[in-house]
C-alpha cells in the first residue's frame, strides 16, 4: 500500500504536459517517435521528458519505500513492475483525462 500511495501522491504533482506523455507512452502504448510526431515535437525532446519522468519517479517512490522501512535488494525493478499497474488505474490517466488534455492542444489520440 506504501507503494501505491507513493505512486498516486508523485502523480498528483506531475502537471497535465507529463500526464499526457506518460498516458501516450503506457496507455497507448505509442513509440516515442509516434508522441512526437502527434504532439509536434522532436523525439529526442520525448526521449529527455521521458527519462526525467521516470528518474523523478523512481526516486520519489524509492524515498517513500525506503523511508516505510523497505529492505529489499531490488527495489528499482520492483518499482518498474509494479508502478504500470497503479498509474493505468488513476483518473488522471483514464481515456476522458487524457482525450481532454489533448483536446486543450486541438488533438486526439490517432485511431489505431
Amino acid at each position: 500500500e506504501v507503494f501505491a500511495e507513493a505512486t498516486r501522491d508523485w502523480l498528483a504533482k506531475t502537471d497535465d504536459e507529463e500526464v499526457l506523455l506518460l498516458g501516450l507512452r503506457v496507455r497507448y502504448r505509442l513509440s516515442q517517435r509516434e508522441v512526437a510526431q502527434l504532439l509536434k515535437v522532436h523525439e529526442g525532446t520525448i526521449s529527455r521528458r521521458t527519462d526525467h519522468l521516470r528518474e523523478q519517479c523512481l526516486a520519489h517512490i524509492a524515498k517513500e519505500l525506503t523511508d516505510a522501512g523497505w529492505t529489499g535488494d531490488d527495489l528499482y525493478e520492483m518499482i518498474r513492475t509494479e508502478m504500470i499497474g497503479v498509474l493505468l488505474d488513476d483518473p488522471r490517466l483514464s481515456v476522458d483525462a487524457l482525450a481532454g488534455i489533448l483536446a486543450k492542444k486541438g488533438k486526439a489520440i490517432p485511431a489505431a
